[in-house]
Formats: C-alpha cells, structure tokens, sequence
C-alpha cells in the first residue's frame, strides 16, 4: 500500500504505542513505490525524535523525473520530456534524493539487475545515496510483480528481507 511520509509517520506512531510493539525496534519497509516513499517518511519519523533502527527499500529508485520520464507506459507516449520534469517539480518533497543522506540506522536495499521499471542510473542512485551501514542485494529477473517468475521472486526478497532484518536483531528470528 502506497501512502504519503505523513500517513506513514501516523501509522508508525500508533503501531509504537500497542502493547506488542518494541519502539526500540522500529523498522521501515518500503517496497517499490513505497521504496520512493519510504526516505521521506523516515526523515519525517526521525526528525519527530523516533528512530527507525532498519530499513528496507527495494526496488526503488531516486529523481523522480526520471522514473517518470522513462516508464514505459510514458516513455512510449512521447511525454516523457513534458512529464518528467512537472514530476520532479509535482513530488519534489517527496525525493529520496533529498532524504536519503539525513538518515540514520541500518539498511538493505534490494534491486533487479533486469528492472525495466527502475532506470539503472536511479536505481544506483538510491544505492549510492543510502547511508552506510548499508547491505546491497541485486536480484535476477524484473521489477518485483512484473514479468514471469514473479512468486518465486517474491518469496525471495520477503525471505531475503526477514533473514535481513532477523540478523540484524531487528526482529525474532523465527
């Protein structure tokens, strides 16, 4: 589910506040588009004084221009030089360009080496700009539900994702 960094940092809130919740263990996943929301809602969540001790975000990408420009649903329309720049200005608070250097905590990043969703120059841009520590994971295959393959895919980076966040304390191994 794709939400805003506002609607994020709420739900955060009330989840921390359940007597199941650890706050000490907070955790941010973003996968896809919600890769692209995922820093802005973390800066949003630290500078509110919590801290997001991991974070995932996969198969996301950052200048948001460009992964407008060069979706191929655009990019076939011939918009793509009208489209691209209004985005960037239109989700300009939304950047993880603008983000992702201000964090802090741990973070898996997860990409497709074939993602024709993501252009390579985001996707390693969002790669770069993720703070350290940081782990990088390149997957086979394309964007994550798209193409063939696609359950097999998923069940990988869910897996990848949970052994992840297991070793790294921020949940109970099962």
């Amino acid at each position: 589910v794709f939400s805003t960094p506002g609607q994020i940092a709420v739900t955060v809130d009330w989840a921390a506040a359940q007597p199941w919740a650890d706050p000490a263990r907070l955790s941010l996943l973003g996968f896809s588009l919600g890769a692209i929301a995922a820093p802005a809602a973390q800066r949003r969540l630290e500078a509110r004084g919590r801290a997001v001790g991991w974070t995932v975000l996969a198969y996301g990408g950052a200048e948001l221009g460009e992964l407008v420009a060069h979706h191929p649903r655009i990019h076939a329309t011939g918009a793509a030089q009208l489209l691209g720049p209004l985005a960037a200005r239109l989700f300009r608070p939304l950047e993880p360009a603008l983000h992702l250097p201000h964090l802090s905590g741990r973070f898996l990043v997860i990409g497709g080496r074939d993602d024709g969703l993501i252009p390579e120059r985001s996707a390693r841009l969002m790669r770069e700009l993720t703070p350290q520590p940081k782990t990088i994971r390149l997957l086979d295959g394309e964007h994550m539900g798209v193409g063939r393959g696609q359950e097999a895919l998923l069940h990988e980076i869910l897996g990848l994702t949970e052994a992840w966040l297991a070793a790294e304390g921020a949940v109970n191994p099962r």
